[in-house]
């Protein structure tokens, strides 16, 4: 899916004609679309494995819930929709949650929301409530004014696969997954997902969670990085000196990379395993590398462990873990293992960029990478 996505993105940016613009934009919607279902089946995989991982850290509620309307704005203007958040002023600031999940669960709900609404708009509403047993809960409601759902039909609604009729798949499209992830989702947050609903008159779903209030995390300053005696400093490094490696033994993957970031200004070497990216980096030093953590024979946290036991040129570069991250913990585990960031695969240029700017300090540091074009970023 890398690649494809990856080379159609590619192409969009192209000068096209209108009817070769429409067809690139068909196939990157339908990848997007594949890519969901893709994911939609890992999910229940390792639900019904077992091998579902949460975590409960802090959390900053309110920036959580903005970056999930601002994530929907611009479909919601697409469809000429409202789409309005409301928080509690008693809200806390701070949970001790899964934020990944709470956001697949709240991305789901906007999603639907949205999907099945044509006048009017979807109300997020977020508060802490009474649970009726001397504590308190997080309530999620997201309300529509779509189409709505008979009430014979709300008992199947959580079903795998489960639409309320087959005119469904053809009018709005989904697989009927969405709402069973988000049931076992809040279920193994000890919460739960509930519906209300009246046809024409649209719908409200509720995610409540445990309010495990929390005070906001202490943050320390991250320490520099040390730097290799060979790289020269960052004061006389300028836009000519930079290098980028890029190591991935998918071909097609190395080749989206080479024009992502060669159409951005950025010049790039490429390694296909393990081994020859660790000669790579022996022979001269590298700004940043770009390392895809699956590959034969020695994948990606090998080659860190072994760069870092180096004395070599790129000893102290900071590497960006590449992959697609379906049956693993998240970032968190790539930073514990001395990554620098992690990106998953799709690769999007935004993400892509924004990661080597932060890991090379050439956010505040114009001499370290150019910035792409605000345009060319996706």
């Amino acid at each position: 899916m890398n690649g494809v996505l990856g080379m159609a993105q590619l192409l969009s940016r192209g000068d096209l004609e209108p009817i070769q613009r429409r067809s690139v934009d068909t196939i990157i919607k339908s990848g997007e679309f594949l890519l969901t279902i893709l994911n939609d089946i890992l999910d229940l995989s390792k639900i019904d494995a077992g091998r579902m991982e949460l975590s409960s850290e802090p959390c900053e509620l309110r920036g959580l819930l903005a970056e999930m309307t601002d994530l929907w704005t611009a479909r919601a203007e697409e469809k000429n929709l409202t789409l309005r958040l409301e928080v509690d002023a008693a809200t806390p600031a701070w949970v001790l949650t899964d934020a990944m999940r709470v956001r697949q669960v709240l991305f789901n709900l906007i999603g639907n929301g949205l999907k099945f609404t044509e006048q009017g708009g979807v109300t997020v509403r977020v508060g802490a409530e009474a649970d009726g047993m001397g504590g308190r809960v997080l309530a999620f409601r997201v309300s529509d004014t779509g189409v709505g759902i008979e009430a014979e039909d709300l008992p199947h609604l959580f079903q795998r696969f489960s639409q309320v009729d087959d005119s469904d798949v053809r009018r709005f499209g989904g697989t009927g997954l969405g709402l069973s992830i988000c049931r076992q989702l809040a279920e193994l947050m000890g919460g739960a997902v509930s519906v209300e609903s009246a046809i024409g008159e649209g719908s409200t779903f509720t995610l409540v969670l445990p309010c495990n209030e929390t005070v906001a995390p202490v943050i320390a300053p991250a320490a520099a990085p040390a730097t290799p005696e060979s790289a020269p400093p960052e004061s006389v490094r300028g836009e000519a000196a930079i290098s980028i490696l890029a190591v991935d033994d998918n071909a097609t993957n190395l080749l989206v990379l080479e024009h992502l970031l060669g159409a951005l200004g950025y010049p790039v070497e490429t390694a296909s395993s393990g081994p020859e990216a660790l000669e790579a980096m022996g022979r001269k030093a590298f700004d940043v590398v770009l390392m895809d953590i699956q590959m034969p024979g020695m994948g990606g946290a090998e080659v860190l462990a072994r760069l870092r036991a180096s004395d070599g040129p790129n000893r102290a570069t900071p590497l960006i873990a590449l992959t697609a991250d379906a049956l693993t913990g998240g970032r968190e585990r790539y930073l514990a293992l001395g990554f620098a960031d992690h990106v998953t695969k799709p690769i999007q240029a935004r993400s892509l960029i924004g990661a080597m700017l932060a890991v090379t300090g050439a956010a505040n540091d114009r001499t370290t990478l150019p910035a792409p074009p605000a345009a060319a970023a996706s």
